[in-house]
């Protein structure tokens, strides 16, 4: 998964090995939250 930024950076995440749904993955970079929704198929 990779979410860009307000700031027009990148940020991945690793979903290898999660087993199949859905989730809500939150992080913070330099103060900036990000929340996204994954699904897993």
């Amino acid at each position: 998964m990779t979410t860009r930024t307000s700031m027009n950076r990148s940020t991945s995440v690793s979903t290898l090995g999660w087993p199949k749904g859905l989730y809500v993955v939150k992080a913070i970079v330099d103060k900036e939250e990000l929340t996204e929704k994954v699904v897993i198929r």
